[in-house]
């Protein structure tokens, strides 16, 4: 993570919440919490994800139709549709990320996607997005945080960012599926669910406070 700088400060004002629970030692749990808010917050500011829903009904067209069996054809009629989306959308980050992550995921579904139903398809482009947005944007910048604030070795590194992607999987969707049905996302997935709510560990009044997590 930068230390200066215009992209420290724009990091900060989304995910600063993210690199204190995890120097606090909040559990992943929480950690996770935080970062799906922190990647609302970017996704519904200055990265908007442009085009999404039109992406991922053409992906889900592509793969239903005729050139899905064919792993090259389907790739180039993919392609070319999701840049036409794009272009006419507005270019950011995040639909870099996302057309990356739908043409890749496709490549997984080939010839199998017409056998499939159309919300079966959906849902699993939904989660292939969420799970490559967090991975881009949050975690591949908190690696050597973590592996510095959490004690980790290199070694150790792997299953802590594994399973902190497991713990933002399911919300990741729910995020998703929010930006898929109304172009953004949902005011509720801009901050953490209040039950989860980070506490410290060494603090009597945090453990005994009946107020947790209002």
């Amino acid at each position: 993570m930068a230390t200066d700088g215009a992209e420290f400060k724009r990091r900060v004002k989304y995910h600063g919440r993210t690199y204190t629970a995890i120097k606090d030692g909040s559990t992943l749990e929480v950690i996770a919490d935080f970062s799906v808010a922190g990647m609302a917050r970017e996704l519904s500011g200055e990265n908007p994800l442009h085009g999404f829903r039109e992406m991922l009904m053409a992906t889900v067209d592509c793969l239903q139709g005729i050139l899905a069996r064919d792993g090259h054809s389907l790739h180039q009629d993919l392609t070319s549709r999701l840049s036409q989306i794009a272009a006419g959308c507005g270019d950011s980050k995040s639909q870099g990320i996302a057309k990356e992550s739908l043409i890749r995921e496709a490549g997984e579904f080939r010839g199998v996607g017409s056998n499939l139903d159309s919300s079966a398809i959906t849902d699993r482009l939904l989660s292939a997005c969420g799970r490559d947005l967090h991975e881009a944007l949050v975690i591949g910048y908190a690696d050597q945080y973590a592996m510095q604030h959490r004690s980790l070795s290199a070694k150790d590194l792997p299953a802590f960012l594994d399973e902190w992607q497991r713990q933002a999987s399911p919300r990741l969707k729910e995020l998703m599926r929010s930006i898929f049905e109304d172009g953004r996302p949902a005011k509720e997935f801009l901050r953490v669910r209040h039950e989860l709510v980070s506490i410290k560990s060494d603090s009597f009044a945090d453990l005994t406070s009946i107020n947790i997590g209002s």
